[in-house]
């Protein structure tokens, strides 16, 4: 569970390591805090061989952090920006919720040059939270930033609370005319999550 919150296992299409897509580590690690003997056990145990990386020993504050709700720990902790751990701090955030959380999160998801898989973990954390104030400070923004069209879809797809003719839709729509694939495809999901067969057409020429 740790390697799939926090190691680079998942091969792309490229043939390189990156992290596990965000709602598996996020998963993983909702059950890594809830095994509190044996997570310390194992977190002790590779705590102990030669040189251990920052974003491991990052861990032991962070689960501890996460379990009392410690907000301003967890955000500190996101900011060292240690290998993958911002990622999980976020995840954190998003599951004690609150203002706070959801003003931090929208922040940090419009920050430019955030890496991708902290932006696609803040993504999946949001869907946590109150899916209009969602919607109306985090993913409108991200409409006009050139990095985040297909998450900001994704996002749409997965709070299920546009309806046709908004903002939302307009987007999605928009979306089906984009040049990279990744956001075309997103958009069309997003589409099917929420029942809308208007743009079938299109969908079958792409």
């Amino acid at each position: 569970l740790l390697e799939l919150a926090l190691e680079r296992i998942r091969t792309t299409g490229r043939g390189a390591l990156d992290f596990e897509f965000s709602g598996i580590r996020q998963a993983a690690f909702q059950v890594l805090v809830t095994m509190q003997e044996e997570v310390e056990a194992q977190v002790h145990n590779l705590l102990s061989v030669p040189n251990p990386t920052a974003s491991l020993l990052s861990i032991p504050a962070l689960i501890k952090a996460w379990r009392a709700g410690d907000c301003a720990q967890l955000q500190e902790i996101f900011h060292r920006g240690d290998d993958g751990v911002p990622a999980i701090a976020a995840f954190a955030l998003g599951a004690i919720g609150g203002e706070e959380n959801l003003d931090f999160l929208a922040g940090e998801l419009l920050r430019p040059g955030a890496a991708e898989d902290t932006v696609w973990a803040i993504g999946d954390a949001l869907l946590a939270l109150n899916p209009v104030e969602v919607t109306r400070r985090a993913v409108r923004p991200a409409y006009g930033c050139p990095d985040l069209p297909a998450l900001a879809a994704y996002m749409v797809g997965k709070l299920q609370i546009a309806i046709p003719g908004d903002q939302e839709f307009q987007f999605l729509i928009a979306c089906l005319q984009s040049s990279d694939a990744k956001t075309q495809g997103t958009a069309l999901r997003a589409l099917g999550q929420l029942g809308d067969c208007s743009q079938r057409a299109t969908c079958e020429y792409l």
